[in-house]
């Protein structure tokens, strides 16, 4: 799985290692005479096979550890390190342009993490430096590759695989919480199985978002044979569990002959069974792998019992979601300054912050039906749990003492297609003064009433998604990924509103989260491997304790709630 074996022309053969560890010391002299030897046969240096479960019987009192990196960590960053070196074999000097930073600015890429140490009333991440230096090494192998393989359409078409580059392709066509939530699923499993993530320009995120991996890009040409336009030239899924079979001596026999195959649909993740070990070795030679849905699946990729002690290692706090967009989904500059503009009018000066985002899921029939009574819920949710003040109506006045002196200031950013509700709040809290004396401010940007998808409407959702995920506190709309995004970013775990037409008296008018990660809707909580004996059919949460099932009020119309991470800060 994290190791590849390529063909060549000539016969030779080149693997890279991946997560293969030795004792440096004691094979480097064998390592160094194999390559001069490759040089003048024109093949690379051939390892020893190593298959996932080697890592989970492997301590880590067996690794060379480097740098204070953690053992496992330093195993993917050898392993990305080989890629490189692959893709870098027989091709000109990659040289660096001196523009691309002036071509590709971003402001937000040293500005965006600095602004949540700025909250008085939220936890704060301090740096992963073990993440820093798997990005930096990732970065070197997107621009080797993209470098090497020139014309990325012209490439595919050519099914010339001599780079040894793989790749993968993030799509969906839904809103811009759908993409974002499973693009940062198919970073995540890029990292771990060495391939270059490309996204499709109509996806927008090229657009909206800088170019993360230095000196290289990630937008995938407009012209690029999609799926859907060239079925032809893709496989399904299918093939891949077609081609898993076993010897007799149940060792996993990896000959599928694919070149590109798409896993998932729309409205999907790629399925359960893709993320099986059996079936993810199968994938591991296939040069171009497509992932289609709108679902964010990351917790499932902790499940992988191959991927497990690196994830583990690399994030042991779990908070991958947070890590991944604040250092790659990062706003472009047009965007950027949108939420500087907003924070220094509206949000700057203030004590305390709450972000309240709202979203009828049947969109405006729902909110005629609803949205009065969602309303009075929201309010009474922030007075019964102090994230607002409560209003004294019984007063109005203002002490003379009150007019001179500053108050404790609280600001609520609303983000909602409508805007009654921060009309009812700032009505409340204009007319009344409070019980504690605060003085709250009441803030929303937009409301266009009915939800689009185009290039406009992202970016204005993307500044929104950022300003509420610079609030301290965070009341969110259940299964919307709008709300996930922000509470991702700010590592912020949610209040979940209370949108269940039934039991008004009896049910909560909101419910807190669990844990700062996002529900992957409808994962599978059981393991679907028929061909990994080791898990098949066991619970998910039985093998993995901090993967545990979604609070039913997350859950999405009575359908399995899903999976989600426990992040250390979690309830």
């Amino acid at each position: 799985m994290l190791m590849r074996t390529f063909k060549r022309k000539n016969g030779g053969t080149h693997v890279n290692s991946g997560f293969l560890v030795v004792p440096l010391l004691v094979l480097a002299g064998g390592l160094l005479v194999i390559m001069l030897l490759s040089s003048f046969l024109c093949i690379g240096p051939s390892y020893p096979p190593i298959r996932g479960d080697y890592f989970s019987r492997l301590s880590e009192s067996q690794i060379v550890v480097h740098h204070n990196i953690s053992a496992f960590v330093q195993t993917l960053i050898e392993a990305l390190q080989n890629g490189t070196a692959w893709a870098a074999e027989n091709s000109a000097q990659i040289e660096a342009d001196p523009a691309w930073s002036e071509k590709n600015p971003c402001r937000s890429r040293s500005e965006l993490a600095g602004f949540y140490s700025e909250r008085k009333h939220a936890q704060n991440l301090g740096r992963n430096v073990e993440w820093e230096s798997v990005l930096s090494e990732y970065t070197k192998l997107h621009h080797a590759c993209i470098h090497k393989i020139g014309n990325v359409t012209s490439y595919f078409l050519s099914k010339n695989h001599s780079s040894a580059c793989k790749f993968v392709i993030a799509h969906t066509n839904l809103g811009l919480g759908n993409k974002i939530l499973s693009f940062v699923s198919t970073f995540l499993y890029a990292i771990m199985t060495q391939r270059v993530m490309l996204i499709p320009s109509q996806t927008f995120i090229p657009d909206i978002m800088c170019e993360p991996f230095y000196q290289s890009s990630w937008r995938l040409p407009e012209e690029f044979p999609m799926p859907d336009q060239s079925p032809d030239l893709w496989s399904s899924e299918d093939k891949i569990f077609s081609h898993t079979v076993r010897s007799p001596k149940d060792k996993v026999v990896n000959s599928t002959g694919l070149y590109a195959v798409k896993s998932g649909e729309t409205y999907e993740a790629p399925s359960s069974r893709f993320f099986c070990s059996t079936e993810l070795n199968q994938a591991e030679d296939i040069p171009w792998v497509f992932l289609a849905g709108c679902l964010y699946f990351l917790p499932r990729l902790y499940s992988v019992p191959q991927y497990r002690p690196v994830l583990e290692a690399l994030f042991p706090d779990h908070m991958a979601l947070t890590r991944l967009l604040r250092t790659v989904m990062l706003p472009a500059d047009p965007i950027w300054a949108r939420v500087l503009r907003a924070r220094k009018a509206y949000l700057r000066d203030s004590d305390r912050t709450v972000g309240i985002q709202v979203r009828y899921r049947e969109g405006y029939e729902h909110y005629v039906s609803m949205g009065n009574e969602i309303e009075a819920r929201i309010q009474q949710c922030t007075i019964e749990n102090g994230l607002l003040p409560v209003p004294d109506y019984q007063g109005g006045g203002l002490s003379s003492s009150s007019l001179y002196t500053r108050a404790f200031t609280i600001k609520a950013f609303v983000a909602s297609l409508f805007p009654s509700l921060h009309d009812r709040l700032q009505e409340t809290y204009l007319h009344y003064p409070t019980v504690g004396g605060e003085d709250v401010a009441v803030i929303q940007l937009s409301f266009n009433m009915y939800q689009s998808i185009n290039l406009e409407e992202d970016k204005q959702a993307l500044a929104e998604m950022l300003l509420l995920s610079y609030a301290d506190d965070l009341i969110v709309t259940p299964t919307s990924t709008f709300g996930g995004v922000a509470q991702g970013y700010g590592a912020l775990i949610p209040w979940f509103i209370n949108f269940n037409s039934e039991n008004k008296t009896k049910a909560p008018n909101c419910l807190r989260g669990q844990t700062v990660d996002v529900c992957y809707q409808m994962g599978p909580e059981v393991y679907n491997c028929p061909h990994d004996p080791d898990t098949n059919g066991k619970s998910i949460s039985s093998e993995v304790p901090y993967i545990q099932r979604c609070l039913p009020i997350d859950g999405y119309k009575d359908i399995n709630s899903g999976i989600q991470l426990m992040t250390s800060n979690s309830n």
